[in-house]
């Protein structure tokens, strides 16, 4: 887990993202918690420290929401046929309010 605390202005403060290495060549960046607007910012620092352990691709598991928030920051977005349960309500109305926005990424199916 890599935490960066910005002391210059309030507002900006907090950008954390959790990262773990699988291979030589890969590193996964299992969550982010910062604003929307510090996305690129975040991103920018994890390719950075990708690099600096050697790896040569940072991969993330994702929701729609999440990757559009990434928009900007030249990330390549790949479909998969993962369905997130429940995420639909089963097209029940109330189940409907949180469609197109749950924020979720690998780090959130990640308990070991």
């Amino acid at each position: 887990m890599l935490a960066g605390v910005s002391r210059a202005n309030a507002e900006n403060a907090g950008r954390v993202c959790g990262l773990r290495q699988h291979t030589p060549e890969t590193v996964e960046l299992l969550d982010i918690v910062a604003p929307t607007t510090a996305m690129a910012e975040v991103v920018a620092c994890a390719r950075h420290i990708t690099a600096r352990m050697g790896a040569k691709q940072l991969i993330a598991w994702m929701t729609p929401a999440v990757a559009n928030a990434l928009e900007g920051t030249s990330a390549v977005v790949s479909e998969t046929e993962v369905v997130v349960p429940g995420s639909q309500g089963n097209g029940l109305p109330l189940g409907q309010e949180p469609r197109h926005h749950w924020w979720l990424m690998g780090g959130d199916t990640d308990f070991s």
